[in-house]
């Protein structure tokens, strides 16, 4: 479940390779959350490409939230009492929970009740302990502006982390899931100390500290002409995806830098126009700077990781230019693939370890064997391709 590794920005010809352990837990669980995240976060904008792609095992979840209500789905999971919920919580995730009840309920001024554990600086476990005690919780929770993704929930509790991998954690280890929030934004820097109820005796200041920075929701957009080294400032220093353009007519080089000026990765180095999606942030070094070599204009436009298309579980999923697929939970033990450029065409799979899929020149066509446990797929490619799963 959380043997996810870290990404390369660039693969030559790579072949099965264990990784570093130091991704850190961004890259580790941003990777492991597309399994049970991206595709119903996404897949909620357009009802009929969440009907067809989401994976099996949410389909209850979507039985709830498909028709738009703002009900949250529920988990099968319950526990019989708070202490069991905390000891599964620390049972099976890095978080530690104390069950010493923290008083959250006079903040609130509710009548409904639910008991409140403290989980180090990582968040607080809440145990419902009425049957409005949820729907009151994830009220405040949206009208607070706190973020969803941050947010871990079954039938009778519910965890608010201070950021999302920490939720993320939770969520996969309990078969929580996040609410239906009818919003998705990133809480500003002074709005953190209220993304859950205080406990009582608790400042402003305590609980703001505490919280680190909003995780990236949003997209980041740069563009310009010529040669230019730019800022990139991805809240967290999460993995991510870059769709670049260029349309200049002689060498083109994006390069990422860390903040002490090393070289990161490159993410293109081709002549002339260029269009395609590289990885952003995914080894041991946070891309800081973009170093840009360009005789005419080019945008980048930085997003979340999950916000990947996803390959479809049957029939053609079809592009051209370099580009990064979804296909956690695809269930596919081979797909068949095909290129029709003129140079190098390479398909790296990414999940526990590296996996060299194909790496060849020129036209292509064949069909490889997936790795069980993929995640996502990096295609290199100067042509168009096709990849299909039945």
């Amino acid at each position: 479940m959380y043997g996810v590794c870290l990404l390369d920005n660039i693969v030559l010809g790579a072949e099965d390779e264990y990784t570093s352990e130091k991704p850190g837990t961004v890259i580790l669980d941003t990777l492991t959350r597309l399994k049970t995240e991206s595709a119903f976060a996404r897949f909620t904008k357009v009802e009929e490409t969440l009907k067809k792609l989401v994976p099996v095992f949410l389909a209850g979840i979507l039985a709830l939230t498909a028709c738009g209500t703002a009900e949250s789905p529920a988990s099968t999971d319950t526990f019989e009492s708070a202490e069991e919920l905390v000891d599964a919580i620390n049972a099976h995730t890095d978080l530690t929970c104390s069950k010493d009840l923290s008083d959250t309920q006079s903040s609130l001024d509710s009548e409904e009740s639910w008991d409140s554990m403290r989980c180090e600086n990582k968040g607080m476990a809440h145990y419902l302990t009425s049957d409005g005690a949820k729907a009151v919780l994830l009220d405040w929770l949206e009208e607070n502006g706190t973020s969803k993704t941050r947010v871990a929930m079954g039938d009778n509790w519910i965890f608010v982390g201070y950021h999302h991998q920490d939720a993320h954690a939770v969520r996969t280890a309990l078969d929580g899931v996040q609410p239906n929030f009818s919003h998705a934004p990133a809480p500003s820097e002074q709005d953190t100390a209220r993304d859950e109820p205080k406990a009582d005796g608790e400042s402003d200041s305590t609980t703001a500290s505490a919280a680190p920075e909003p995780a990236f929701e949003d997209k980041i957009e740069l563009s310009g002409a010529g040669d230019d080294i730019v800022e990139l400032d991805i809240p967290g220093d999460e993995p991510a995806i870059a769709h670049i353009t260029h349309d200049g007519s002689s060498n083109f080089q994006v390069t990422g830098y860390t903040t002490e000026g090393e070289r990161a990765g490159s993410l293109v180095n081709e002549i002339g126009p260029y269009e395609g999606t590289r990885p952003v942030n995914l080894r041991d070094s946070e891309v800081k700077e973009l170093d840009i070599t360009a005789d005419g204009s080019w945008t980048v436009v930085i997003q979340p990781l999950f916000e990947a298309p996803p390959a479809e579980p049957s029939g053609a999923t079809e592009g051209s230019g370099d580009a990064v697929l979804l296909v956690a939970d695809n269930g596919a033990a081979s797909v068949e693939v095909s290129h029709t450029g003129e140079s190098n065409f390479q398909v790296t799979a990414w999940g526990s370890r590296r996996s060299g899929m194909i790496n060849e020149i020129g036209v292509y066509e064949g069909r490889v064997r997936m790795p069980a446990d993929a995640v996502l797929l990096e295609i290199v490619v100067d042509g168009s391709w096709s990849f299909n799963f039945d």
